[in-house]
């Protein structure tokens, strides 16, 4: 998509150098501006041409080889941002999950009992002391991961 943006973006500027451009007053009394004098009618010519061909001598073909350096240049720096966009994002995202996660524990550990789940799949009540260790390695996590 951005190559062929990039391509227009040269042929629409690469487009006044080439063409004459004209203007007129029809019958009406609207005036035109067209790249084609009218026919059977008086123009104004506002640009004449300044190149008749391109491509065809040393000095254009290295500016096509510039413009093409420079855009693939664009290209690897639009993919680079969109890439650290989506990674900024996604950690952005992952963290937002984290704290919710967070919250919810916090909230639920405040003021009663906590249970947890065992590595062999029992459950046990944290002491006061081991709720409290809970309750501040939450905070922690909240201040870490929360706007």
């Amino acid at each position: 998509m951005s190559r062929t943006l990039l391509t227009l973006l040269l042929l629409a500027t690469a487009q006044p150098a080439i063409a004459e451009l004209y203007r007129w007053t029809d019958a009406n009394g609207r005036v035109h501006f067209s790249d084609q004098a009218p026919p059977h009618q008086k123009a104004e010519t506002l640009r004449k041409p300044l190149a008749t061909s391109l491509g065809n001598s040393d000095e254009d073909n290295a500016r096509l080889d510039r413009a093409r350096h420079l855009s693939n240049a664009w290209q690897q720096e639009a993919r680079r941002k969109e890439s650290a966009e989506l990674a900024a994002a996604e950690d952005k995202a992952r963290r937002q999950a984290r704290c919710a996660e967070m919250r919810g524990q916090l909230m639920a550990a405040e003021g009663r009992r906590v249970v947890v789940t065992k590595a062999n799949g029992e459950h046990a009540y944290l002491d006061d002391s081991s709720r409290q260790q809970f309750v501040a390695a939450a905070n922690r996590t909240i201040q870490e991961n929360c706007e």
